[in-house]
C-alpha cells in the first residue's frame, strides 16, 4: 500500500503539500455535506411525526364520529383531505378496531403488507377507552429526501467556494514557507564550484529547521572549498613529481639505449689506434651500424616527444586495410597473413596516425612470432573500434601492464618507444588503446577512437 501511495504522490514538496491540502478540502466538503443530508433527514422525519400528532388530535373527533356512524363518505374525505394538504404525507389508511381494512386516501382498497417503519398509527378510542379503529398516517419518505437533498445541493453554492478559496490560499501558504528551500535549491544549482563557500539570502519568515539546512550546506561548502584547494596543490606536486620522474625515467632509458653503441664506437677506436690507424670494411660495417643505431634512438626519443599533428580527413576502413596489406607484401614478404572485416566503414580521421599504430602493432606481432593477424573494425555512434588480434607468443602476464611505459621492451633489442609511440597518436585522436588479458592465443589489441566529422 505505501508503495502505490508512494508511486501517486507528486515528487515536488509543494505539489505533495498542495495535494494533501486539496484532499482535506474536498474530504471536509464532502463529508460536511453528508453529515448535513443525514441531519436534514431526521429533522424532516421529526417534523413529519409532529404534524401528524397535531393533525390526528384535530381530526381525532371527527373520525370517531364517522366510524360509530359508518360514515365512509367522511373518513374517506377526511384522509384524502390530509395526504393532499399535507407534503410529509402520502396516504392516511383507516381501519376497524380489528385492523381491517375501511378505506384510505388514494383508495388502494387494501392495506400493504408492512409500513417500513415510515408509518405513525394511532387508535381511535371512546371516552371508556375502548378502540373503534385505527388510523395509518404514511409518511413520504421520497418527498423529504428530495426536499433534504435540494437543500444539501443549495449548500454546496456556499462550500464550493468556501473549498476554492480555501485551495487558493493554501497555495499562498506554501509558496510563502516553500520559499526558502526554493532560494537554497536556485543557489545551489548556480553556483559555481570554483567560486566556494556558499552563502543564503534566506527570507526573514525561514524557519529554523530551513535555517539550520542553509547552515550546513554553508559548512559544507566551506570545507569542500578548503579541500578541493588542498587537492588541486597536491594534484600540482603530484604532476610535477610524476613529470620529473618521466624524465628521469626517459633520461636513463636513452642512456641506456645509447651507451652500448657509443661503449662499441669506443672499443672500436682503442682497436684502431692499436692497429696503425688502419679501418677494414667489417669496421666500417660497425661503425654505420652503430651510428645508425644511435640516430634511430634519438629519432624515436625526438618523435615521442614531439606534439602529435593531427590531419582529419574522411576515410574508410578498406582504404586503410589496404594500405596495410602493401606493407606487409613489401616488408614482410609472405611470412604474415592479414584478415580483416568490415572493410567498407565510413568515418572521418587522421588515417596516417591509424595506419602507422596498425604497422606498429603489426611489427610487434611479427617479431613475436605471429603468422596470422585479424583487424576488424565496428562503429558504435561516433566512436570506432579496431580489434587487432594475431596467434604469436602473447604479451608475459607481468609485463602486461609495462607494455605503454616509455623504454619498456621485451625484445632483445629495441628501444620500447613503439608502444608508447602508438598510445600517443591513439590519444591524439581522442581515442585509447588497450590490451585484452583474457585473449590467450596470441595478443589482442582494443582501439577505440572518435569519429571526427
Amino acid at each position: 500500500m505505501s508503495k502505490i501511495i508512494s508511486k501517486l504522490l507528486p515528487d515536488s514538496f509543494k505539489n505533495r503539500f498542495l495535494v494533501l491540502f486539496i484532499l482535506f478540502a474536498v474530504i471536509t466538503g464532502a463529508l460536511s455535506t453528508s453529515i448535513q443530508y443525514f441531519y436534514d433527514k431526521n429533522v424532516y422525519h421529526s417534523y413529519a411525526s409532529e404534524t401528524i400528532i397535531n393533525i390526528h388530535k384535530s381530526l381525532e373527533g371527527r373520525l370517531r364520529d364517522a366510524i360509530l356512524y359508518d360514515n365512509i363518505y367522511a373518513l374517506f374525505s377526511a384522509a384524502e383531505n390530509i395526504s393532499k394538504s399535507v407534503s410529509v404525507i402520502s396516504n392516511v389508511y383507516i381501519t376497524d378496531q380489528f385492523g381491517v381494512y375501511i378505506t384510505d386516501a388514494l383508495v388502494s382498497k387494501k392495506l400493504p403488507q408492512s409500513f417500513s417503519g415510515n408509518a405513525e398509527i394511532f387508535d381511535i378510542t371512546l371516552k371508556n377507552g375502548k378502540s373503534v379503529g385505527k388510523v395509518i398516517y404514511i409518511i413520504d419518505m421520497k418527498e423529504i429526501s428530495k426536499t433534504v437533498l435540494t437543500h444539501s445541493l443549495s449548500s454546496l453554492f456556499i462550500i464550493i467556494p468556501v473549498i476554492v478559496i480555501f485551495i487558493f490560499l493554501s497555495i499562498r501558504f506554501i509558496l510563502y514557507f516553500t520559499k526558502p528551500l526554493n532560494v537554497i535549491s536556485a543557489k545551489l544549482k548556480k553556483t559555481d564550484i570554483s567560486n566556494l563557500s556558499i552563502k543564503f539570502d534566506l527570507p526573514t519568515h525561514a524557519s529554523v529547521e530551513v535555517k539550520n539546512l542553509a547552515d550546513t550546506f554553508t559548512s559544507l561548502s566551506a570545507e569542500l572549498d578548503r579541500s578541493i584547494k588542498i587537492n588541486i596543490e597536491q594534484e600540482k606536486n603530484l604532476a610535477k613529481e610524476e613529470r620529473l620522474a618521466a624524465i628521469g625515467s626517459m633520461s636513463a632509458g636513452l642512456a641506456h639505449e645509447l651507451r652500448n653503441p657509443a661503449m662499441s664506437l669506443q672499443m672500436l677506436m682503442h682497436s684502431i689506434s692499436n692497429s696503425n690507424n688502419s679501418l677494414d670494411s667489417k669496421d666500417m660495417d660497425v661503425i654505420n651500424r652503430e651510428v645508425s643505431r644511435i640516430t634511430a634512438t634519438v629519432n624515436e626519443f625526438l618523435q615521442i616527444a614531439k606534439t602529435v599533428e593531427i590531419n582529419p580527413a574522411q576515410t574508410n576502413s578498406g582504404l586503410i586495410c589496404a594500405m596495410l596489406e602493401d606493407h606487409i607484401a613489401r616488408v614482410m614478404k609472405e611470412r604474415l597473413t592479414l584478415g580483416y572485416s568490415n572493410e567498407h566503414l565510413d568515418f572521418c580521421s587522421d588515417e596516417m596516425l591509424i595506419f602507422n599504430t596498425l604497422v606498429n602493432l603489426i611489427n610487434n606481432s611479427y617479431d613475436a612470432g605471429a603468422t596470422k593477424i585479424h583487424i576488424s573494425f565496428a562503429m558504435d555512434g561516433d566512436i570506432i573500434t579496431i580489434t587487432v588480434q594475431d596467434n604469436g607468443t602473447g604479451i608475459p602476464e607481468g609485463s602486461r601492464d609495462k607494455i605503454f611505459r616509455p623504454f619498456y621492451t621485451t625484445k632483445n633489442s629495441g628501444t620500447g618507444l613503439g608502444m608508447s609511440m602508438c598510445e600517443k597518436m591513439v590519444s591524439a585522436l581522442n581515442g585509447s588503446i588497450s590490451l585484452d588479458a583474457e585473449y590467450m592465443q596470441g595478443a589482442k589489441f582494443i582501439i577505440k577512437i572518435k569519429d571526427m566529422k
